[in-house]
């Protein structure tokens, strides 16, 4: 379970869905988390992308895609400033 006070800034998450890695129940359980926390987040749900999307070393790579995602957290990061 997550502590609101152990978390003092937002949040981005990125998920895939239908990740056999990243279950759908685990996204249902960290949303029920961070609500009951009061953790402000923002999430960001893949629906043609495998698990290691981002990473060179996976089958699943995607160089747009991780590119895409990479200028979405920059830009996600500057809002935040």
């Amino acid at each position: 379970p997550v502590s609101a006070k152990g978390i003092d800034c937002p949040l981005l998450a990125i998920h895939v869905n239908n990740d056999p890695v990243v279950p759908e129940e685990h996204l249902s359980m960290f949303k029920k988390e961070m609500q009951i926390a009061e953790v402000q987040y923002d999430l960001i749900q893949l629906g043609n992308a495998q698990h290691g999307f981002a990473n060179p070393e996976d089958a699943g790579f995607d160089s747009m895609l991780a590119e895409e995602m990479w200028n979405k957290v920059l830009s996600w990061l500057e809002d935040k400033k």
